[in-house]
């Protein structure tokens, strides 16, 4: 898996809020051309983010 080393950086002053989970058991997924990745919780599984291969037939 790819590692990425971003920053983010905010402008001084603003105020930030948290997000609320409102559904706590829910996987991500992101769909990329060349991998696709899924993440759940962290408690339920030890290897909580996973990539999957993709590919297309013609």
């Amino acid at each position: 898996m790819a590692q990425h080393n971003t920053k983010i950086s905010f402008k001084p002053g603003k105020s930030r809020t948290a997000l609320t989970i409102t559904h706590p058991n829910a996987a991500g997924i992101d769909i990329g051309s060349a991998s696709h990745y899924v993440a759940v919780p962290e408690d339920p599984d030890d290897e909580p983010v996973r990539e999957f291969a993709s590919f297309t037939e013609m």
